[in-house]
């Protein structure tokens, strides 16, 4: 009997040390929770927001040379193929098939981002100019980039986040 009793008492003060620290674990984790949204991702603080794979979908000519993508522009604007992958540390794939680096400067109150592809091993001697792009918008689904070619802007790149 007096086992019984004794096995009673341990079985509830360890189903209460459990439960105190379940409920501890449990607080502990909600803490964490609450602070890694208080804090912005590395995709976040690093990229602007275009840290993911982007496939672009057109081509538009900025017609009227006012560096603004108008309704009119986009409908004219022309299919393409072309991917291009961001990572949070920097780095990024073009095409799938090269590798490469990415920056993003404030230049004159606009957002340039400059990609710079690695040579090709064995066919290349030197890493190629950068590319250059502004940023005209991105968002959850979209990204515009101004495309820089020969220092005159004349096309707009429209890509859908895949």
């Amino acid at each position: 009997m007096m086992l019984l009793f004794f096995v009673s008492i341990f079985l509830l003060t360890s189903c209460g040390d459990n439960k105190e620290a379940a409920e501890e674990k449990s607080l502990a984790s909600n803490a964490q929770s609450e602070n890694k949204t208080d804090q912005p991702s590395p995709a976040e603080s690093q990229g602007d927001g275009i840290v993911g794979t982007w496939k672009l979908h057109l081509d538009a000519f900025d017609r009227n040379e006012n560096q603004e993508l108008e309704g009119e522009e986009r409908k004219k604007g022309v299919p393409n193929n072309n991917t291009l992958q961001f990572k949070a540390d920097g780095t990024c794939r073009i095409q799938n098939m090269f590798n490469g680096t990415y920056t993003i400067k404030e230049e004159g109150g606009k957002k340039l981002l400059t990609i710079q592809r690695k040579k090709v091993e064995g066919e290349e001697t030197e890493d190629p100019q950068p590319d250059k792009y502004y940023i005209k918008s991105v968002t959850k689904d979209e990204l515009v980039l101004l495309v820089i070619d020969g220092g005159g802007t004349t096309t707009f790149w429209i890509f859908n986040r895949v």
